[in-house]
């Protein structure tokens, strides 16, 4: 199912679906209560109400009227409306001012908008920087000996 997903009221807001490509999106719409996991190889967007977990490999956007009650998990998660569970997010989690979470967050990027609510923990782990690979001949001088001072 297809949808506009451009914010007219919302211009500055981040759009999780700005950089995709032709992929396509699914809604859960406001009249619709779902309860279980759900497992999404596209965009999701959340309108009504879920109970259980929600596992996407592309966004996910929980909107102002979307109440979630279980863990996400996936790349790009924006909470526009209430999300009580955990959070775990390989790239960017941004609760707007609108969201609404209480849980606990494991993520890279970390956006939480001024009038969001939040209750929780925030674990933030980014990716190891490269490893410098120096040759065995190249040491690092022993700083408890220094030869070039008198006395040494």
């Amino acid at each position: 199912m297809a949808f506009n997903t451009d914010r007219k009221d919302d211009k500055d807001s981040f759009n999780p679906f700005s950089s995709r490509s032709q992929n396509s999106e699914s809604m859960i719409g406001e009249s619709l209560t779902v309860e279980g996991e759900i497992h999404s190889e596209e965009a999701l967007v959340i309108r009504g109400k879920v109970k259980g977990n929600i596992h996407s490999k592309q966004p996910l956007v929980v909107e102002e009227s979307g109440q979630v009650t279980g863990d996400l998990n996936g790349k790009v998660i924006t909470i526009r409306g209430t999300v009580k569970g955990k959070v775990i997010s390989a790239q960017k989690l941004l609760i707007s001012a609108s969201g609404s979470f209480c849980g606990d967050i494991s993520v890279e990027k970390l956006i939480i908008e001024e009038g969001a609510r939040f209750k929780g923990h925030v674990t933030m782990d980014t990716p190891a920087p490269a490893q410098s690979h120096k040759p065995p001949s190249e040491k690092t001088p022993d700083k408890g000996t220094d030869s070039s001072k008198p006395g040494h």
